[in-house]
């Protein structure tokens, strides 16, 4: 290969776009990356300015580098944004010198860098929101850089030094000498509001005069020791640097800040975490401290005088027990209501371990039993209990030591953290949930724009008439398989909440009683007992999602109950408060519960945690999708409501279903007849999918219409420039690459604001495509749609 062939392959394969350009800024050469950037020939792009290219110009824009290039004759780059295409470029420029001296021409080369600056957007505002996080906690909140301190502690044991707590007993200027090389890189309001100070300035000004002030002595060391020891003990700081050298990630203490009222103090559970990805460099060490003081003075004050603070305790929000030999001796009142036992049959009756969970009775036998052999410190845990109902409840449990009538005996707070954990695991399950109706979501796109071409073809067949009687029924059981897979698509997308398609005040009475008699019409097993408010609130809904989600749970119900059962329906107005939310996204108001609820064999801890996964399921192979509950979820979700399950194994099964009330009239039903309808206007399809172009230009055909197409959003707007004037009804998909749907309707609408768009997507009608109807989109339809299906929105739209 010749030198000239090979310099110029590899010119054409870099990805880069790169364009060499005379002395006045015009194109001279250009590698096969420009022609492909630009989207035109090479001969029409040869002998035009860049700036013409990029920006639609003759001038030069703000910010571009070829101005400073001219002027150093050297190297020059900048980031520019190209608004006539979207998108944001780094563009570089170099001279070549004659010997002469002038710039005789200039390489220019550009790297599209979108993503780039898109990923940069996201990361300043995860950031801000972290920040803001960060700053508004109540709890004092404290983040350093930790580095120095971590490469001081192995140099020390690297040098030899095996036993660090006898280092630092030996050498206490060493603790002074690796705490003054701790770098706090920010602290939140709770921290200055401790130290009584505006800004983090003077907090870090308070440090730093901490750790280089001398005392009376003149000695820095001991005056740091007599500072910090009011806060922290020394063997505390000690044990908190030795943490960090030998690589832990966490490290729990407590500290005291006096007030400066008398010996009044403050105390905080104090921990020193290090987050994932930054154990090894310890390069970020977050600290926080969380205010114990009152627990700190109730326990005091119990092994003062039991007597004289026993009012204080029984009217405590938090529950208190004393026990000797595991039996309770003393419980307040609040304990009574956590556990659901009166104080006579819990005094000298109840062992702790007869409110144990089962699966963590040995866990606390042994933990008592050690505590009490050991007697140092305390015991704080998390336990699962048993309630007297039988209810599990799950508890913060916090032991200490006392004397109860002259003979030891341990004494606890408990608290009832069960809604809290609750609601962090249904946070947890909706982030998961949200993540996989987002994959199905794209899925059931997919396999929509399939369906939509082969119902397309099928509807173009019905209506040859050369079709003989068994091909037409063949027809028709491919149209029947086509719309099955439609029907399962709309779960997908019901799951993943793809949307509602068409929202009317509704009475859920009437709909739960319509679904309910066309279910039991066929279960005559299932005895069906309805418990409905009499003046049921209206709500906003997609009545055929809403009778889908019904139909869901009853036959749910009935497969629990294959011997038959009572099936018990219940409806009723409830108003959310904000401190009795039922879901972490159920929002304070007013709402329409409705409550299905079985009496079958009911559903493990297990099972329960995953019944809202999709394709997940209890049935043999061929019984079951897994979509129905799923779908349930997300079509709940996507109508602003909440989903909740409450069963136990043996115990039945109760689903309970929130929707938000609305004060608008129930809206009455309408009936359409189903029949073709034809025209002769011109309409412009624009879809990526080629399949879905052919089939969709001959479906428009079939109908009457003259028909345009167009494979992408930049010729759907060239094709309108030049032949809008001729063109009566566009249909638009949603989703292209390039410019979006969303985009191409904008630039048409600014073209002709009176013009007909409908909106074709394999997605249903959700946030993206609601925002386009309301910006003037005339109508929507989801693939896959049928001949019928097409001619009648089209003259609906025309109309």
């Amino acid at each position: 290969m010749k030198k000239t062939d090979l310099w110029q392959t590899t010119f054409n394969a870099i990805t880069d776009v790169i364009m060499i350009l005379d002395g006045n800024f015009r194109v001279k050469m250009l590698n096969q990356a420009a022609v492909g950037f630009f989207d035109l020939p090479e001969k029409e792009i040869l002998g035009k300015t860049c700036f013409r290219l990029l920006h639609g110009t003759e001038e030069q824009p703000v910010g571009c580098p070829l101005d400073k290039m001219i002027e150093t004759k050297a190297h020059q780059e900048s980031e520019v944004f190209l608004e006539n295409r979207g998108r944001w470029v780094r563009i570089s420029v170099d001279p070549i010198v004659g010997n002469d001296g002038d710039i005789t021409e200039i390489i220019h080369i550009m790297k599209d860098i979108t993503d780039h600056k898109e990923k940069e957007a996201l990361l300043r505002k995860n950031q801000a929101k972290y920040k803001s996080i960060f700053n508004d906690s109540p709890i004092c909140l404290m983040e350093m850089d930790g580095t120095a301190i971590k490469k001081e502690l192995i140099a020390l044991m690297e040098s030899g030094v095996t036993d660090l707590h006898q280092y630092f007993d030996d050498h206490p200027e060493e603790v002074l000498r690796l705490l003054s090389m701790i770098w706090f890189v920010d602290v939140n309001k709770a921290v200055l509001d401790l130290y009584g100070v505006k800004s983090k300035r003077q907090y870090f000004e308070i440090l730093k005069r901490m750790l280089t002030d001398t005392g009376s002595d003149g000695n820095r060391v001991s005056n740091f020791t007599g500072t910090l020891s009011g806060i922290m003990p020394m063997e505390e700081v000690r044990e908190t640097l030795i943490t960090l050298g030998v690589g832990k990630t966490v490290y729990e203490t407590e500290l005291a800040y006096p007030t400066g009222v008398g010996d009044e103090k403050r105390y905080f559970d104090a921990r020193w975490s290090v987050p994932a990805g930054a154990e090894q460099a310890y390069n970020r060490v977050l600290i926080s401290m969380i205010e114990i003081t009152k627990l700190k003075k109730t326990e005091a004050a119990l092994r003062e005088s039991e007597e004289k603070y026993r009012n204080v305790v029984e009217k405590s929000l938090v529950g208190f027990f004393i026990a000797q030999n595991n039996v309770f001796r003393y419980v307040n009142q609040r304990f009574c209501d956590i556990f659901g036992y009166s104080f006579k049959e819990a005094v000298d009756n109840l062992s702790i371990l007869d409110l144990a969970h089962p699966e963590n009775r040995q866990r606390v036998e042994e933990s008592l039993n050690h505590y009490l052999t050991e007697k140092t410190g305390s015991i704080e845990a998390e336990l699962r209990m048993i309630r007297k109902d039988g209810k599990m409840i799950i508890i913060k449990v916090l032991i200490g030591s006392m004397a109860f009538n002259g003979k030891p005996a341990v004494m606890g707070t408990v608290i009832d953290v069960t809604q809290e954990r609750n609601l962090e695991y249904q946070l947890r399950q909706a982030h998961k949930m949200e993540a996989i109706g987002t994959l199905a979501g794209g899925i059931a796109h997919d396999f929509n724009n399939l369906l939509m071409t082969i119902l397309g073809y099928v509807s173009l067949m019905q209506t040859d008439p050369k079709i003989d009687g068994d091909n037409r029924e063949n027809l028709k059981i491919i149209e029947g398989q086509v719309q099955s897979g439609a029907e399962l698509t709309k779960q997908l997308l019901g799951f993943a909440r793809g949307g509602k398609y068409e929202v009317v005040p509704t009475n859920l009475n009437e709909l739960l009683a319509r679904t309910a008699e066309m279910f039991g019409r066929t279960k005559k097993e299932i005895r069906i007992i309805n418990r409905k408010e009499k003046d049921i609130w209206t709500v906003d809904v997609d009545r055929g999602q809403i009778e889908q989600v019904f139909l869901n749970l009853l036959v749910n119900a009935w497969q629990a109950m294959p011997a038959g059962g009572d099936l018990y329906l219940r409806t009723q107005n409830v108003v959310v408060d904000e401190d009795h939310s039922s879901s972490p996204y159920l929002k304070p108001g007013r709402y329409v519960k409705t409550s299905v609820t079985d009496q079958g064999a009911g559903m493990d801890e297990k099972t329960r945690q995953r019944i809202f996964e999709p394709f997940f399921t209890t049935k043999e192979m061929g019984r079951g999708t897994g979509l129905g509950l799923a779908s349930t979820y997300g079509i709940i979700k996507n109508h602003g409501g909440a989903i909740n399950v409450y069963s136990e194994k043996g115990q039945g099964t109760t689903f309970n279903i929130y929707l938000p009330a609305t004060d608008r009239e129930v809206a009455q039903g309408k009936s359409m007849a189903r029949e073709i309808l034809k025209g002769s206007e011109t309409i412009l399809i624009v879809d990526d999918q080629e399949p879905v172009i052919k089939v969709g230009s001959a479906m428009l055909k079939n109908l009457g219409y003259t028909v345009l197409t167009a494979p992408n959003g930049t010729d759907a707007i060239a094709l309108y420039k030049k032949k809008g004037e001729e063109i009566d009804l566009v249909i638009l998909d949603m989703v292209m690459p390039g410019i979006s749907g969303s985009e191409v309707f904008d630039t048409l609408k600014s073209m002709n604001p009176e013009i007909r768009v409908i909106l074709s997507s394999g997605y249903s009608i959700n946030g993206q495509a609601m925002r386009i109807l309301s910006r003037g989109c005339s109508g929507f339809i989801q693939k896959p749609f049928s001949l019928i299906d097409l001619s009648r929105k089209i003259r609906e739209v025309l109309a």
